[in-house]
């Protein structure tokens, strides 16, 4: 989803010359702690989406 959210856009926004899609994933953000979005299984959901954000470039 595209996020209009001044709160998720925090960070990001000067970085961005386009759109900024957010996309929601299972798992916490720090590497350190148990559940960690970057250790698996979330890690593995995580790869998907990038993949599927690089190859929407690649496409169009």
């Amino acid at each position: 989803r595209i996020s209009q959210s001044p709160e998720l856009q925090k960070g990001w926004i000067d970085l961005v010359t386009g759109n900024l899609e957010i996309l929601e994933i299972s798992g916490k953000h720090l590497d350190d702690q148990p559940g960690s979005f970057l250790k698996d299984p979330h890690v593995e959901l995580l790869a998907e989406k990038i993949t599927a954000c690089i190859e929407q470039v690649i496409i169009s």
